[in-house]
């Protein structure tokens, strides 16, 4: 009996080696497998938002820029932007860091395996006009003008672009029927707005608004059509008179250097569909 109960205990230990040994090996095999897993690295390259402190970044991936709305208090030599940017990319010069934003600058995204990258140019702008939108469809001594919110308003600083996707910013009325303009003094922007069915092109030329008065109607460019409450055009060209050389397909501005006032108010009109 004695030797019976040794065979038993030594093959009871045997049996515990092995299922130690089998537990071992299978943690082996565990360990081997993830250690040989192929680690994959980011080949991404993409700029995925901003966000300040102060203001507002407005992203256009089509012409990789971005415009950044400054509040017109807040000094443009320190800017801290922060981009999302590709998981593992890198971005020169770094984000979250004070920048001088008074030229414009130039970043790059590269992907973490360094194959791709996005290169895209910031500046940033304190506000130069607030538009505000009105619907002049109709007209009454009472009633010449109605505010209108939601109207898109496209600003270009180049003509050839007017009508195409290069825009220098899209702007929509607010509440208020207003929008602000950011950008530099000292150029032209070329404008159109649109809301629903209405644009601010009627006939071919630029709609001002209304006639409301006799006097105004005396005093206005030589236009032979106009009448009190008959649609106002733009002199355009500025020779004086609305003509067929005054027909454009957009509104335009100049914000002179010598305008010391803070933001310009500007009205834009719209009315029917445009021609």
């Amino acid at each position: 009996m004695r030797g019976d109960h040794i065979l038993y205990i030594i093959v009871k230990k045997r049996t515990k080696l092995m299922k130690n040994f089998n537990l071992l090996l299978i943690c082996l095999i565990l360990f081997s497998s993830l250690s040989c897993k192929k680690v994959e690295i980011n080949n991404e390259a993409k700029l995925l938002g901003i966000t300040l402190q102060n203001g507002i970044g407005v992203i256009d991936t089509t012409n990789r820029t971005i415009i950044l709305k400054i509040p017109e208090n807040v000094d443009l030599t320190s800017i801290v932007p922060h981009f999302q940017i590709s998981q593992n990319a890198t971005i020169y010069p770094p984000s979250e860091v004070a920048t001088n934003f008074t030229n414009p600058v130039v970043y790059t995204i590269t992907s973490e395996d360094k194959s791709k990258q996005f290169v895209f140019t910031v500046t940033a702008f304190h506000p130069i006009a607030r538009f505000t939108v009105y619907d002049c469809s109709s007209w009454s001594p009472s009633q010449n003008r109605i505010p209108q919110t939601g109207a898109t308003i496209k600003i270009y600083t180049e003509i050839e672009n007017v009508g195409t996707a290069k825009t220098f910013d899209v702007l929509v009325s607010d509440q208020n029927a207003q929008a602000d303009l950011y950008g530099k003094k000292g150029i032209s922007y070329f404008i159109s707005v649109t809301k629903d069915n209405k644009s601010n092109i009627k006939d071919g030329y630029v709609l001002d608004g209304r006639y409301d008065t006799v006097e105004e109607v005396a005093g206005s460019p030589i236009f032979a059509n106009a009448v009190v409450g008959g649609f106002k055009f733009k002199d355009v060209n500025g020779d004086g008179r609305v003509w067929p050389d005054d027909k454009y397909n957009y509104d335009y501005i100049y914000m002179s250097t010598n305008y010391y006032q803070n933001i310009r108010q500007i009205d834009l009109y719209v009315a029917g569909s445009s021609k």
